[in-house]
């Protein structure tokens, strides 16, 4: 690990510690203020386990991991956490893109040190009016990405060159990926209200076998593991890496390859869109309109017109009206399979 910086320049301290999804958001925001301020040192606070997703970062980012679960545990964890990073880095300024108890805490103890802090602000009162209206009748909100870049300005930093993609559009494919065009498909997500039902999933990955695609499912391990296998049995050419954990770094090697991804409003969701890969999501309790859309990939968007949409800014709350999302149901497998084949002819 990297010595405290003699440096009498600026360093920056920035925070997101969950969730995966909000994480990868970060990407295009923070490679931006760190190729658009390449005299500042800037230190991303989050979990060791999700450091992989920030490949290929500029020279000046650094990924710091606190203990969350010991040392840095509670309110008496972020001072100490607060003292520590202070110890180990020349700290100027805080982006706390999180805004949580925790951030706030260490916001606080690091301010009370005479440093620079600004905060995200997450415009919960307009996504609760946006649940109350629907999207239909409410103005889009201002995209997550752009609030975390928000931030930075308001610490007085450059946002002058623009995000163009991990790897900056010039990855090559690795050495050991699959020889054959392939696509991606992550049809999991952590609530059941940003799930295609399975059963329509599996019509849906059995179209793309029909049409002679190769086919990648990602996803974790138990349940998402058992589906992913059983279709990659019933279905030739549908090949499944859940549950295997290759890590973030390895899975954004196959994302780049694949000719598309198709998945849910999930982390996959984004981790496609920063990779450049064409990206189809999937859209049921939740809404683009809320700031999640990924990024630059507003044309694979596939949603049903309703106004009880969204319901939910996250999707973790049951439907209203049926067992399971109507929204999810409203949406014909066919439409995917039509908007999947479209998206790679064009792209």
């Amino acid at each position: 690990m990297p010595r405290k910086s003699d440096s009498a320049g600026e360093c920056v301290l920035i925070a997101r510690l969950s969730a995966i999804g909000d994480v990868a958001m970060t990407i295009p925001a923070v490679y931006s203020a760190c190729r658009s301020n390449p005299g500042t040192k800037f230190v991303m606070l989050t979990r060791a386990w999700m450091a992989g997703m920030f490949v290929d970062r500029p020279e000046n980012l650094e990924i710091e991991s606190p203990d969350l679960g010991g040392r840095h545990k509670g309110p008496l964890g972020m001072w100490r956490l607060a003292r520590d990073i202070r110890r180990k880095w020349h700290i100027t300024a805080f982006a706390d893109i999180h805004n949580v108890i925790r951030t706030r805490l260490l916001g606080l103890f690091l301010r009370a040190s005479g440093i620079r802090v600004a905060t995200i602000d997450k415009g919960r009162s307009e996504k609760r009016r946006l649940i109350r209206c629907g999207a239909a009748a409410a103005a889009p909100l201002r995209p997550q990405i752009e609030r975390y870049a928000d931030v930075f300005r308001r610490l007085g930093l450059s946002m002058d060159v623009p995000f163009d993609g991990l790897w900056r559009g010039h990855a090559t494919a690795p050495a050991d990926c699959p020889a054959k065009t392939y696509i991606v498909v992550a049809p999991f997500a952590a609530h059941k209200g940003k799930i295609y039902p399975p059963d329509l999933m599996e019509k849906v990955i059995k179209g793309l076998a029909d049409h002679g695609l190769d086919i990648l499912i990602m996803g974790g391990g138990g349940e998402e593991q058992r589906q992913a296998e059983d279709w990659a049995a019933r279905y030739p050419g549908v090949t499944s890496v859940a549950g295997k954990r290759l890590g973030f770094t390895r899975e954004l090697e196959l994302i780049n390859h694949a000719a598309a991804t198709l998945a849910m409003d999930s982390a996959n969701m984004h981790l496609s869109a920063l990779a450049g890969t064409p990206t189809i999501s999937v859209w049921g309790a939740t809404h683009p309109a809320c700031g999640f859309a990924p990024w630059r990939q507003q044309e694979g968007i596939v949603q049903a017109s309703m106004p009880c949409r969204p319901c939910s800014v996250y999707g973790n709350k049951p439907c209203r009206l049926a067992r399971r999302p109507v929204c999810m149901d409203a949406i014909p497998p066919e439409t995917i399979i039509e908007t999947v084949l479209n998206l790679m002819k064009n792209g």
